[in-house]
């Protein structure tokens, strides 16, 4: 399961887990008031600085799924295989995303509070049924569905031939997705009300970068033709940033505008250079559980966050991302020792 990986692409996996995990932990953006106006500034800079992640892992499933589609020449049993590792993982971190685990909600109600929220949770589940489907039980498993929405498309135009549509129907999404949240409140808004992070508007433009760059031969080139695309798309978010700011008074927290396209790719590229460097090897360790990670690491958000009533704030916010990697990372090498979980971890 761990051999003839690409260490480069493993070590990225070990960075981009743990800046999702600064997503959910957002710190310096939190809502109890103790940031001040230069920490909530540097809360948002950190925030942007987490686009890459999830285009990132988007980008790489879709180069790898690229290429084992090359070696094997077969579009159906590919997808079935793959489709149905998405379908477990997504199955079985939801189940556990139902059970009463948040044993901080003790600190809020009292001894039978896991059960409260676990209740509640449920009851909040069955008012939009139809959400578990984009979303599973957590918000965060939205990203097994929406890879699962976009292989899903890519797959059916690959079986009639049409696979050149993927990247034009992605840009099209994505480019609705961005002008409805991003853009929302200016007048380049489509004004339609949904989440674009559910179903194909994210997922589906990523991974038909990473098909593409399947057909590619990776080198050490890679690496400056990457960091140079990374920095064109950061330049170009980061300018759209300020002329949303600045014109339409728009302080978004989106990490998804235009120039995220490039920041992603820029990014995959780096990866798959295949660079030396002295901390590889080591983040490449993690970089197998980074699935296991993603799926846990919500829980350990839960658990954890009641301890920052016993810590300074600014140090918290520090340490508590950190903690939360280590305590996923370690709970997924535990649970990788049951053979019949590994499909769910790596």
């Amino acid at each position: 399961m761990l051999k003839n990986r690409i260490d480069s692409v493993d070590a990225f996996r070990a960075i981009a887990i743990f800046f999702i995990i600064l997503v959910h932990t957002h710190p310096f953006l939190g809502n109890d008031g103790n940031a001040t106006a230069l920490e909530q500034n540097i809360g948002l800079l950190i925030r942007q600085l987490t686009s890459f992640s999830v285009p990132f892992f988007f980008i790489i499933s879709g180069y790898f799924f690229g290429r084992r589609l090359k070696s094997q020449n077969d579009i159906a049993p590919l997808y079935i295989s793959i489709t149905k590792r998405l379908l477990i993982a997504f199955s079985f971190w939801s189940i556990i995303y139902v059970l009463p685990f948040d044993i901080g909600a003790f600190y809020t109600h009292g001894i039978t509070g896991p059960f409260k929220k676990c209740y509640w949770h449920i009851h909040s589940l069955l008012t939009s049924p139809w959400m578990v489907i984009f979303e599973g039980t957590r918000g965060h498993l939205w990203f097994l569905s929406a890879l699962g929405f976009a292989i899903s498309i890519f797959a059916f135009l690959v079986y009639i031939g049409k696979a050149f549509i993927a990247l034009p129907l992605g840009l099209l999404l994505y480019t609705l997705g961005v002008l409805s949240s991003a853009y929302a409140g200016s007048p380049l808004s489509t004004g339609l009300d949904f989440n674009p992070r559910n179903g194909p508007f994210w997922s589906l433009v990523f991974f038909s970068i990473g098909w593409r760059l399947s057909f590619l031969t990776p080198n050490h080139s890679w690496f400056m033709y990457g960091f140079l695309t990374l920095t064109a798309g950061a330049t170009v978010q980061y300018s759209e940033l300020y002329f949303l700011e600045r014109v339409f008074g728009i302080k978004t927290t989106s990490t998804y505008l235009f120039g995220t396209l490039a920041i992603g790719t820029g990014v995959a590229m780096l990866a798959l250079s295949n660079i030396r460097f002295p901390s590889v090897r080591s983040l490449a360790s993690i970089g197998p559980y980074t699935l296991g990670i993603y799926g846990c690491h919500n829980m350990f958000v839960d658990i954890l966050e009641p301890m920052k009533n016993y810590v300074t704030y600014q140090l918290w916010e520090i340490i508590y991302p950190i903690i939360v990697l280590a305590t996923s990372y370690f709970f997924v090498r535990l649970l990788h020792a049951i053979p019949r979980l590994r499909k769910v971890l790596t």
